[in-house]
This record gives C-alpha cells, structure tokens and sequence, in this order.
C-alpha cells in the first residue's frame, strides 16, 4: 500500500472519530441528562428502580466521556506524551469504559429483579419491596380508617375510639417486624395519647388545627431536612402528598400500607386468583393474569382482635 494511500485513510479514519464521535457526544449527553431529570423527580424518588436506572445513566455518562471525548481530543493532538504517561492513560480508559458498560448493564438487571420481586406470588419476597434505611413513619390516622371496611363500619357505628386503638395496635405489630426507630400515628384529634408498643398517638389539637398542618410542619423543620429522604408518611390525600414530596418526603398510600402488613404479619391472608384472557386471534393463546386480594377485614379481626 503505498503512502498517500495510507495517508488517506488515516484522514477518514480521523475524521470519523473527530464528527462521529461529536454526534454521539451531543445526542448521549441530551438523553442521558433526560433521563436524570425524569428520574429525581419526587415521584419517583420512593420507587427503588428509578434510583437503579439514574445510577445506570450516571455509569453510561462516564462510558460515554470517556469513549467519545476521549477520541475526538485525540484527533486535535491533545493527549499524553510520554509512553509511561500513554499507557496509565490507556489502561484507565479501558477499565472506566467497560467498567462503567458493565455496571450499567447490571443496574438494569438490578431493576428488573426489583420488579419482579415487587409482583412475585411469594408473598415473603413480595414483602422485601420495602424502601430500607426508614427512621420515621408518620401515619395519618384520620385517613386510614376508611380504607378497611371493617373499621370503616366501626366509625359509622360511633367506635371511633375501636378504630384508633386498631389502627395503633396494627401498626405497633407491624413495626415489630420492621424495627423502625420512630414511627407515629396522628390524628386530628384524639384522647387516646397512650403509647402503643412502639408507637407514639399524637394529636394534632389544639396545636394545629389537621393533621395535614402538622405533618406539613414536621417535614419543614430545620432538623428534618436531611432526614426527609428517610422518612415514610402513610396518606393519601393527594395535596398533602405534593406538599410533602416537595420537601423529600416518601409517600405511602394507606391501602398499599395495609397490604404490607398483610404480607409481613398473615401471609397466609393473601389470595392470588388467576383469570383467563378471551382469545382474540385463532393462533394465540389465551393470557392469563394474577389478581392479588387481600383480606383486611380479618387482619383486623386476628391482629386488633376485633369482630364486626
């Protein structure tokens, strides 16, 4: 091969790593900033796969700077000189870039066992789907009497009294379990302030005048801010929950609540029913689906031992 021609293709091969790399640059830079933006928002902030894709798209930012602006430098003579210096280089460059490829790779894999433990049938795996390094639980009490029927018909009955004490005494079984420093149920307004177990009842009266001023307060406090991110609050009134997410809360609906405890304290309780799809093409099969349903009435009955 003669030189001009060895030239040439040193050109071509110069310029494809020079522009190539330019597009790939610009177009993995936009995606993986999109990705960071869609996964710190505070929504997502409780799923445990968003932080196993954001800490992907953080492996993939460094495989990327490190395999494309890396030769788009070198094509402008802007690199090592010395040969001791070029082969640290090289070798730290091979390592960040299939180092960071293959953790990224396994970030994903990571999400996906996440979700699939969070829908497995065993309900002991099931169970682990639960954000880890909680220090606080603040439950909203008032909101969580109308989830269960059972203590629903105990609060139309005038046992509102039954229905906090239950309410406590599930949530202090509950936490025997999960061994949770702080947890507190409050309501807006109650004469039962007896600790139960574990937990703390409070009352929001007459310092406040709803449990959702409270909350709001508890999560605003100076010395809650870095705690926040470890912090679980049980609600689902929905301008409490984007109050509460603004300032780093995680939030829990009460009926996926209930389920947990179900799950931890009578599995046995849990019932998975399978339906059968209607066939929509002669050559395909019929889809099966897995309802979950849990029986709160009785986790009531068996853990509050109360019988409605």
């Amino acid at each position: 091969m003669s030189t001009s021609s060895a030239t040439k293709y040193e050109i071509i091969e110069s310029n494809l790593n020079r522009y190539f790399c330019i597009i790939l640059l610009i177009l993995g830079t936009f995606g993986n900033t999109c990705n960071i933006c869609i996964f710190i928002r505070p929504k997502l902030r409780p799923i445990p796969c968003s932080w196993y894709f954001l800490a992907s798209t953080c492996a993939n930012f460094i495989a990327l700077y490190m395999g494309c602006l890396t030769r788009v430098l070198t094509t402008f003579n802007i690199g090592p000189q010395t040969t001791i210096a070029l082969a640290i280089y090289c070798k730290t460059r091979s390592y960040l870039i299939y180092g960071s490829l293959s953790l990224s790779i396994w970030l994903i894999i990571g999400a996906c066992i996440d979700r699939w433990a969070s829908s497995c049938r065993n309900t002991r795996i099931r169970s682990f789907n639960w954000p880890r390094d909680i220090e606080q639980v603040y439950l909203d009490g008032n909101n969580m009497m109308f989830v269960v029927d059972s203590l629903r018909r105990l609060c139309l009955n005038r046992a509102g009294k039954k229905t906090e004490r239950a309410i406590g005494e599930i949530a202090a079984a509950w936490n025997q379990q999960m061994h949770i420093p702080n947890v507190e149920l409050i309501y807006d307004s109650t004469s039962q302030l007896d600790q139960i177990d574990t937990v703390k009842v409070t009352s929001a009266q007459p310092t406040y005048k709803t449990t959702d001023d409270m909350l709001v307060d508890i999560a605003r406090r100076p010395e809650n801010q870095e705690k926040n991110k470890r912090t679980i609050i049980i609600t689902s009134d929905r301008a409490l929950a984007v109050l509460l997410q603004r300032e780093g809360c995680l939030l829990v609906k009460p009926k996926n609540w209930f389920a947990h405890c179900v799950m931890v304290l009578t599995p046995d309780l849990i019932n998975n029913e399978e339906k059968t799809g209607m066939i929509t093409d002669a050559s395909s099969s019929p889809s099966t689906t897995v309802k979950t349903h849990y029986n709160f009435d009785e986790l009531v009955r068996r853990i509050a031992k109360i019988d409605i």
